[in-house]
């Protein structure tokens, strides 16, 4: 069971600083690149290994949310609360910083 979470306030532009700040600070790759519905693939490296973390998402402008569903991940190394927490700070950072990324 695929584990989802819908992030609400999230105008096009805090989307847009979400896609640039993932991709700046941990090299996330989306899928379609400039779509509101794809993928999303981050590789994690710790302890001398490499992980993937997948997610599906869902941008919807008309009711500025984010959904999110987590297809992949190390489960020894990355908890979901982990993934939510990185998405929570980046919309958050994104906000303080008027959205413009």
């Amino acid at each position: 069971m695929s584990s989802t979470k819908t992030f609400k306030n999230v105008s096009p532009a805090i989307w847009k600083c979400i896609k640039e700040t993932s991709i700046k600070e941990h090299g996330s790759v989306f899928s379609p690149p400039d779509a509101s519905t794809g993928t999303v693939t981050t590789i994690v490296k710790t302890l001398g290994l490499t992980f993937t973390v997948a997610l599906s998402f869902n941008y919807d402008q008309v009711k500025e949310q984010v959904t999110y569903i987590i297809n992949e991940r190390p489960k020894l190394v990355v908890s979901e609360n982990d993934i939510w927490d990185g998405i929570q700070r980046t919309i958050d950072g994104c906000k303080k910083s008027g959205g413009g990324g």
